[in-house]
C-alpha cells in the first residue's frame, strides 16, 4: 500500500461517518490529512500503520480490541432487533485500503 492509496481511502469516507469506540471519526482523519503543516507526515505514518495491519502484524493483545467495535441494537418496524456494529476508524481505514 502506498501513500496515494491511503490518502484516497481517507478521503473516500462519506461526510458524517460515525466514530468508533475511540470517537475518532473518519472526518477527523480527513481534516488532519488535508493540513499543509502536518498532513504529509500523517499520511506517511498512516501508510506504515496500515501496511503493518494488512501484513497481519497487529499485536495479539491489541487485535482483540482493534478489530472489535461498538454494537448498537436498533428496533425494526416489523419487530425484532437490527444489530449495527461501528468499528474503529483506523480499522475501517485498513479495510478500505485492503479493497484497493
Amino acid at each position: 500500500m502506498n501513500e496515494d492509496d491511503v490518502r484516497k481511502a481517507v478521503l473516500s469516507f462519506p461526510a458524517g461517518s460515525a466514530g468508533g469506540p475511540d470517537s475518532l471519526r473518519p472526518e477527523h482523519l480527513r481534516d488532519m490529512v488535508l493540513r499543509k503543516e502536518a498532513g504529509p507526515e500523517l499520511i506517511t505514518a498512516l501508510t506504515g500503520f496500515i501496511n503493518l495491519v494488512l501484513a497481519g502484524r497487529c499485536p495479539t493483545g491489541v487485535a482483540a480490541v482493534f478489530f472489535g467495535g461498538r454494537l448498537l441494537a436498533l428496533s425494526k418496524k416489523s419487530g425484532g432487533v437490527r444489530p449495527i456494529a461501528i468499528g474503529f476508524s483506523l480499522r475501517r481505514l485498513a479495510s478500505e485500503c485492503a479493497k484497493q
